[in-house]
Parts: structure tokens; sequence; C-alpha cells
């Protein structure tokens, strides 16, 4: 058992290094956001994308960095920080990880598609559990921008949670196309209505990448809003 973890371990630290490597050489384009509660500013989110070769075939990595942080007469009531990264290839993502922590709870999330299934190992409070899912038991990922597939005015879809590790039903539905402005910039948009088992609201993404513009919705704590505040570098 040491000996196959050993392995494992070296296996996984050699991807990473293949990866930071390809990253480095590749271009990086970065985004930044604002993010709203309740009408009041309270976090940052900044995505980076890289497009580059992995093991002889090309992909996409996707780098979400989130901080939230809010408060209540000036005392912290709530803190959120995560880092995401997932490797995007033309069938979806094949990998995944995440590093966050909600409060004083700390959760790491490795997952890799292997075998026609994607399978989890997710660490929490010191404890390590494992998660796996059919790739046939759902349509896409949470990564793979769902939104650019609604091909008319509704569309259900099995979508692949990474965040949560799990599968959810999600009704996507087009509204129309427009145009904002990001930076004084004119950006075109469609406008993307969205309801999943925890929230609902509207998208507005790009037409050709799927890149989130602004987004604004409900959830169980009550209403946000995620918006670009800069054009990619």
């Amino acid at each position: 058992f040491l000996a196959g973890a050993v392995v494992e371990a070296v296996a996984v630290a050699e991807v990473a290094a293949e990866v930071e490597a390809e990253v480095a050489a590749a271009e990086v384009e970065s985004l930044q956001y604002e993010i709203y509660f309740r009408s009041k500013e309270c976090g940052t989110m900044e995505v980076r994308l890289a497009d580059m070769d992995f093991e002889g075939r090309p992909v996409s990595r996707v780098e979400v960095e989130l901080h939230v942080k809010l408060k209540y007469f000036l005392l912290s009531v709530y803190s959120s920080h995560s880092n995401e990264e997932a490797l995007i290839d033309a069938s979806g993502t094949f990998r995944y990880t995440r590093n966050g922590k909600e409060g004083a709870t700390s959760t790491k999330i490795a997952g890799t598609r292997e075998n026609a299934e994607f399978r989890f190992e997710i660490e929490e409070k010191g404890r390590i559990r494992e998660k796996a899912f059919k790739r046939a038991d759902y349509d896409f990922t949470s990564m793979d921008e769902p939104d650019l597939q609604v091909q008319g005015r509704e569309e259900k879809f099995r979508v692949l949670n990474l965040e949560k590790c799990r599968i959810e039903d999600h009704t996507v539905t087009w509204v129309r196309s427009e145009e904002l402005l990001v930076g004084g910039e004119p950006v075109e948009t469609r406008v993307i209505e969205f309801q999943t088992p925890e929230e609902f609201g509207t998208r507005w993404v790009t037409p050709d990448l799927g890149l989130l513009v602004k987004e604004e919705g409900k959830d169980r704590d009550g209403d946000y809003a995620v918006k670009l505040a800069q054009l990619a570098d």
C-alpha cells in the first residue's frame, strides 16, 4: 500500500510539473471580476486562461481564484477563498483541482476523468473520501461552458458540478443578444437564464468562448452579482 501511494504521489507531482512548464510557456489571459452580495461589493474573482499542449494534444487551462469577505458593522461574518484549476480538451474537462477555505474549514479536491469515469478524492476536516461518476451519466461538467450548448429557447442538461462533486439538473434558456460596455469597450453577449437546484438567475456570456461578462442571481443566502471589471490583458 505504501509503495503504491508513493508511486501515485510521484506521478501526480510529475503531471503537475508538466502542466506548470507548459503554462509558463503559454500566453495567459487574465479576466478580473467584482463580486456583490445584496448590492454591496464583497469580493473579487480572477480567471486565468491559457491554451497549451498536454501529453501531445491541445488543451485549455482555466484557473479561477476567488476571494469573498462579508462584513456587518465592521465585523467579518463570513470569508471564503478558493483556487480552482481545470484542464479541458475536445471532449470536456478531464482534470480538476480545488483548494478552498470557507470560514475555518479547508477543503481539497482532486479529480480525473479516466476510463469513462470522473473520479474525485476529497479531503475535508482531516478525512479523505472518494466519489466517482460515469461519463454516460452527465452531459457536461460545470467547467465545460454548457451555456454555449443552448440551441433553442430552453435546454435541460445533466451537469457534473466539480466543486460540489455531484450531478445536478440544470435548465438553461436563451433570451436574447445584447451589447454591454466593459471598461468603455462594447462586448457582444448572449443573455442566458439559468436554474439549478440551489440558484437561479441570468448570465451574459460571450457568444464565441462563453466567457462570463455579468451574472445576476439568487441563492439560499440572497441576491448576488458578478461583473467583469477588466477585459483580458
